[in-house]
């Protein structure tokens, strides 16, 4: 709750303070790439539910024969680096801040298209918790019933048991 007031406070008064920057910005990126000014992609947020994150454009729409874009870096121009350098780029992100969608400390949102390895690496994490866990019962296990006691009636060990 304090962290999303600190957001929501601090997005707001940085879009205030640096609304001279954004709008001047904004007329550069018209000016020099064309329209559209803002840049929308759809990126994983809080347990992988897709928001749209906007950001000022800093490449060309340009296309081959076949109507695909190009290569990144024949799009990009040598305002797009100047734009991404500085990070004026991102100053449009302070909306999602603003709208919840992302906050301004924590990991930064990935592509979609690596959700599932996301998903994935948070099931291993959460099955070596597990083991540890497990672990560290055992070892407590040992040390309050001792080596010769470590098979239960039943058969069963007890690394089955705590795990």
């Amino acid at each position: 709750m304090i962290k999303r007031l600190f957001d929501i406070t601090a997005a707001t008064a940085a879009l205030v303070i640096l609304s001279p920057v954004y709008a001047i910005t904004a007329y550069k990126v018209k000016k020099n790439l064309g329209s559209p000014v803002i840049f929308r992609q759809t990126r994983p947020g809080l347990n992988g539910k897709p928001f749209e994150m906007i950001k000022f454009r800093s490449m060309k729409n340009s296309i081959d024969t076949e109507g695909n874009p190009l290569e990144d870096d024949e799009r990009l121009t040598a305002f797009g680096k100047t734009l991404r350098n500085s990070s004026l780029d991102e100053l449009p992100e302070l909306w999602n801040v603003i709208k919840g969608d992302m906050s301004l400390v924590g990991p930064r949102p990935l592509l979609m298209e690596y959700l599932p390895y996301i998903m994935m690496s948070k099931r291993v994490a959460t099955v070596y918790v597990r083991v540890l866990r497990g672990m560290h019962k055992l070892m407590v296990a040992m040390r309050l019933v001792g080596m010769k006691n470590l098979r239960s009636t039943h058969g069963m060990s007890i690394i089955s048991h705590y795990g």
